[in-house]
């Protein structure tokens, strides 16, 4: 029965009833009571929440249906009802904003020909790294290889379109093998001279390099933190996590827990 119209409704097929409660604040217009046997299944905010918390790919598939069926009602409905009419919520509609959500999401959730890192070739990276025995070129021809984040051809930053960053990492791997093996000129040479590090900074730099003592083992944990960190910038994955998680750290440790195959370069790292 309608509060409002007291319009007496008679359903004799599945419906669903009082959608728009799961995503915002309403207030109940009807009752209801059955006049034969039926079951009747219910589902509150809070256990939605949950489930779909679990799942990056289900969180943002949830969130922007709801957005979009929130926004249809109040174009269509001056005032809010519990039985909406049948264009809101039809399955047809629900299709269409699904299907848009799975292109935006193929390069996240398609990964099928993401590669594994190969130990053998991180491990000989790492003692050429070591001992100085790789140039510039050389470096960034082979770091994609052995860190597969960075991947042109399938990598998280080429899935999600971060080009940009996937180039800055790449800079800042080379940034700190240059540091370590002491080589200046290569580390100033794109720097313009306003902006040139100064020899006095660079020793003092080179001095903390010795008081450190990086082992091998501590240069692969570094190099890393530097192929995955990037990712928490990524607006898509902003939004594929659950709303608790949201700083750029928060983002990566996420991931990182949740869908490791994504960051295999993680993988590699001892306990």
């Amino acid at each position: 029965n309608s509060v409002r119209s007291v319009e007496e409704l008679c359903f004799s097929d599945p419906e669903w009833i009082c959608e728009i409660g799961l995503y915002s604040k309403f207030i109940h217009q009807c009752t209801m009571q059955s006049v034969s046997f039926a079951d009747a299944f219910t589902l509150c905010t809070q256990d939605l929440l949950h489930c779909v918390s679990t799942s990056p790919r289900c969180a943002a598939s949830m969130y922007r249906y709801a957005q979009e069926y929130v926004s249809r009602v109040t174009r269509v409905q001056a005032l809010m009802d519990d039985f909406l009419p049948m264009e809101l919520v039809s399955l047809a509609t629900a299709r269409e904003v699904y299907d848009v959500i799975e292109r935006e999401m193929q390069p996240w959730i398609d990964t099928s020909d993401m590669q594994a890192c190969d130990s053998g070739e991180t491990a000989q990276f790492l003692c050429r790294v070591s001992c100085g025995d790789i140039d510039a070129e050389e470096f960034i021809q082979i770091v994609p290889a052995v860190f597969k984040e960075l991947w042109e051809g399938g990598g998280l930053y080429s899935r999600l379109e971060m080009h940009d960053e996937r180039k800055r990492v790449m800079c800042s791997m080379l940034s700190v093998v240059y540091l370590l093996k002491d080589r200046y000129l290569e580390f100033v040479e794109p720097q313009s001279p306003q902006q040139k590090m100064s020899p006095k900074v660079w020793k003092a730099w080179q001095s903390f390099v010795e008081w450190a003592d990086i082992s091998e083992e501590q240069l692969h944990a570094v190099l890393v933190f530097l192929a995955v960190r990037g990712l928490g910038k990524s607006k898509f994955l902003q939004k594929a996590v659950p709303a608790s998680v949201r700083s750029p750290e928060d983002i990566v440790m996420y991931i990182m827990e949740h869908v490791p195959h994504m960051v295999p370069s993680v993988a590699q790292l001892t306990d």
